[in-house]
């Protein structure tokens, strides 16, 4: 190493240090944001939780409008009305149009399929229904605390997904369409199903004689917390359409929550969030509301949706960049990132191997120097 490259490397190194110096403020400073969005996440949750809470034992049913309101507020408060309306207001439409669609397939088709999932489920269940295997092996009557559990992860069907939504809203607004357009992506492709191949749940199956007698766990339960005829209200305004099994959303939507939240995670126990949509899966089979094969179909749905989403975001970025890689060709323009830490890095080794970067090129494409000292 010459005398000339020693100087290089002192310059380079006293440009690190300033930039590092400029950098330390942003960093301080993202971290003092940091602890009241830990805060506002702490207390999304609990709003979350004392709204369902409530909603179970007044109403025995939850819906996603019902917690638009809170949200809300909570947006105005940190001076984020306007947008929250702006960023929400088409996902929530689509969203309750979705639900109201859905409602309706009763009347748009009525030509109820009652056994062929049936038989499926007893060849996933080796002779038998899955439902009535895990019932026979498990269930207790009355508020047992499986049942308990299972009757509180069905009803929050809409709770996380939207809580979910809002977190990522307010942290990256890309995360949160990316979310969205997944969540209402696998929402209209199970409508289409629905509407297609509308067909009796184990429940329904069982209460007409086409599999053996089961019990609807998630309904018997409720009624032992809130009164039984507020349930049955309650369920026959607001719950699920009867005949619109398959896919299970309720197994598609939390794979979707755990796929989301498992691509922004780099812990090693990110592994972990696929429990949940693998307990959502168990729930919705043992009490009765889904076959095994319905909630294979919406974990593959949900995968399906999420990597769509992906691809096309992923294409629409390599679009943008080639579109910002032949405008800065035109131009002839310096590239930004020379004049960041990782430029300088770039030019420092180019400069000790012997190369030259060509003004106006893409950093990563040098052209080794001649003896001569020109350019080939």
């Amino acid at each position: 190493m010459g005398q000339a490259d020693h100087v290089l490397l002192s310059r380079c190194l006293w440009r690190c240090v300033l930039l590092e110096r400029l950098e330390s403020p942003v960093a301080r400073t993202s971290r003092l944001v940091r602890r009241p969005r830990v805060a506002l996440i702490i207390g999304v949750i609990a709003y979350f939780l004392l709204v369902t809470v409530y909603l179970i034992r007044e109403s025995g049913w939850t819906t996603p409008d019902l917690y638009v309101p809170g949200l809300l507020l909570i947006a105005i408060v940190v001076g984020r009305g306007r947008r929250f309306v702006r960023d929400w207001l088409p996902f929530l439409v689509l969203l309750l149009a979705y639900e109201s669609l859905r409602g309706a397939v009763g009347s748009l088709n009525d030509r109820v399929h009652w056994t062929i999932l049936a038989h499926l489920d007893s060849v996933l269940g080796f002779g038998q229904p899955v439902t009535e295997r895990l019932q026979a092996l498990l269930y207790r009557p009355g508020a047992d605390p499986l049942n308990l559990a299972v009757s509180l992860i069905y009803v929050l069907h809409f709770v996380v997904p939207l809580a979910v939504a809002f977190v990522l809203w307010w942290t990256d607004s890309r995360a949160y369409w990316r979310f969205a357009s997944a969540l209402l992506l696998v929402s209209f492709a199970g409508f289409v199903f629905f509407l297609v191949f509308p067909a009796a749940p184990p429940w329904m199956a069982s209460a007409d004689g086409y599999i053996a007698p089961v019990h609807r766990v998630v309904t018997e339960t409720l009624s032992t917390i809130v009164h039984p005829g507020l349930v049955a209200y309650a369920w026959s305004r607001v719950g699920s359409n009867p005949v619109a099994p398959f896919p299970s959303l309720h197994a598609a939507w939390p794979t979707l929550v755990a796929l989301t939240l498992w691509s922004r995670s780099r812990s090693r126990w990110r592994w972990l969030l696929f429990l949940y949509p693998a307990f959502v899966g168990f729930a919705v089979v043992y009490a009765a509301e889904h076959y095994l094969v319905d909630v294979l179909a919406g974990y593959a749905f949900a995968v399906a949706a999420f990597a769509i989403v992906e691809w096309v975001v992923q294409r629409g970025q390599a679009r943008a960049r080639r579109t910002a890689t032949a405008r800065l060709i035109e131009t002839g323009g310096e590239p930004v990132l020379r004049f960041g830490a990782v430029g300088v890095w770039r030019s420092l080794v180019a400069r000790l191997n012997g190369v030259q970067e060509v003004p106006g090129s893409n950093p990563g494409t040098p052209t080794r120097a001649s003896a001569s000292g020109t350019r080939r």
